[in-house]
């Protein structure tokens, strides 16, 4: 496995997801199809967990943006995991 710096932003994980189903496609074997599936699992295990995580910091971001907007009249900037930075 190459050693590279994530981004930890939704496209890699859909990068991650898309690249699980390439990887399905490429099984020949029985062995290979279980191993695969049993990684697959545990690959849309984690997405949902970065998922329900993102969901969780748009929730934040709504409420504190709305509070924010409230008092200030402005928006709070948006996290980078939503907008694919670093």
């Amino acid at each position: 496995m190459e050693d590279r710096k994530r981004k930890n932003d939704l496209g890699e994980l859909a990068a991650a997801l898309f690249g699980e189903l390439d990887r399905l496609d490429a099984c020949e074997t029985p062995e290979e199809i279980e191993r695969e599936v049993m990684r697959a699992k545990a690959v849309k295990d984690i997405a949902e967990t970065v998922i329900d995580n993102a969901n969780t910091v748009i929730s934040a971001y709504r409420l504190k943006a709305q509070a924010e907007d409230a008092q200030l009249g402005t928006l709070a900037p948006l996290p980078p995991m939503l907008l694919g930075g670093e």
